[in-house]
């Protein structure tokens, strides 16, 4: 597992954000190239993961499927992800799916959720997108992302619904258990205020605006 500190950023645009972070004594540089992230969150009936998450338990789980690129028809490459959380450490169980449409999603993932979840039922309650720049520092220990644009929709079998737009950027700070300690520096040097922030979360209180709140 690895350790995942987030920070939320307002009133600073990404341009100013990124020179910030390639002007770091770490030294980070591109990594990856940008692209489009999408995720479609699953929750049981009664948003049992959301609950979970909105009650601050050390350990929780959440469900989604992410691919990349465009929010097409075909969605290409989707892979479904199980991610557990213990406070600030984290880790994922993936599974590849095969190319489908957004109609048959829900049953294609449905299947595989039973075999780790056989007494619970889940659905798709949530889609959000948003676009990463990668950066990973010369020594290799630390990997920071940076995500805007971000948008958040309620998930409907034939598309992504009329999205609401979100303000801001998330950084993240991404290492190994180990380099805690290190990571305290990292983190100095970026003048970021560490806060909670799950995308998952804030975008159920934009669109769906369940019964947990």
């Amino acid at each position: 597992m690895r350790y995942e500190r987030k920070y939320k950023v307002e009133g600073l645009n990404r341009a100013a954000l990124e020179q910030m972070i390639l002007v770091h004594p770490a030294a980070f540089e591109p990594a990856f190239p940008n692209r489009q992230i999408n995720n479609i969150y699953w929750d049981t009936p009664n948003w049992d993961n959301a609950q979970d998450s909105l009650n601050g338990l050390s350990m929780r789980t959440k469900v989604r499927v992410r691919w990349y690129g465009a929010t097409e028809d075909l969605i290409k490459k989707p892979v479904l992800e199980i991610k557990s959380r213990s406070n600030q450490l984290g880790g994922k169980i993936l599974a590849p799916l095969p190319d489908c449409t957004w109609q048959a999603l829900p049953a294609m993932v449905e299947t595989q959720l039973q075999q780790g979840f056989p007494d619970q039922v889940h659905q798709p309650v949530l889609v959000n997108t948003y676009r990463r720049s990668y950066y990973r520092s010369m020594c290799g220990r630390f990997r920071l992302t940076v995500d805007g644009e971000m948008a958040y929709g309620a998930f409907l079998p034939w598309q992504f619904a009329t999205p609401f737009e979100d303000t801001g950027l998330v950084v993240e700070i991404k290492y190994e258990a180990q380099e805690d300690a290190a990571a305290d520096e990292i983190a100095a040097h970026l003048a970021l205020r560490m806060t909670k922030h799950s995308k998952y979360m804030r975008g159920i209180s934009l669109v769906c605006q369940p019964s947990v709140y």
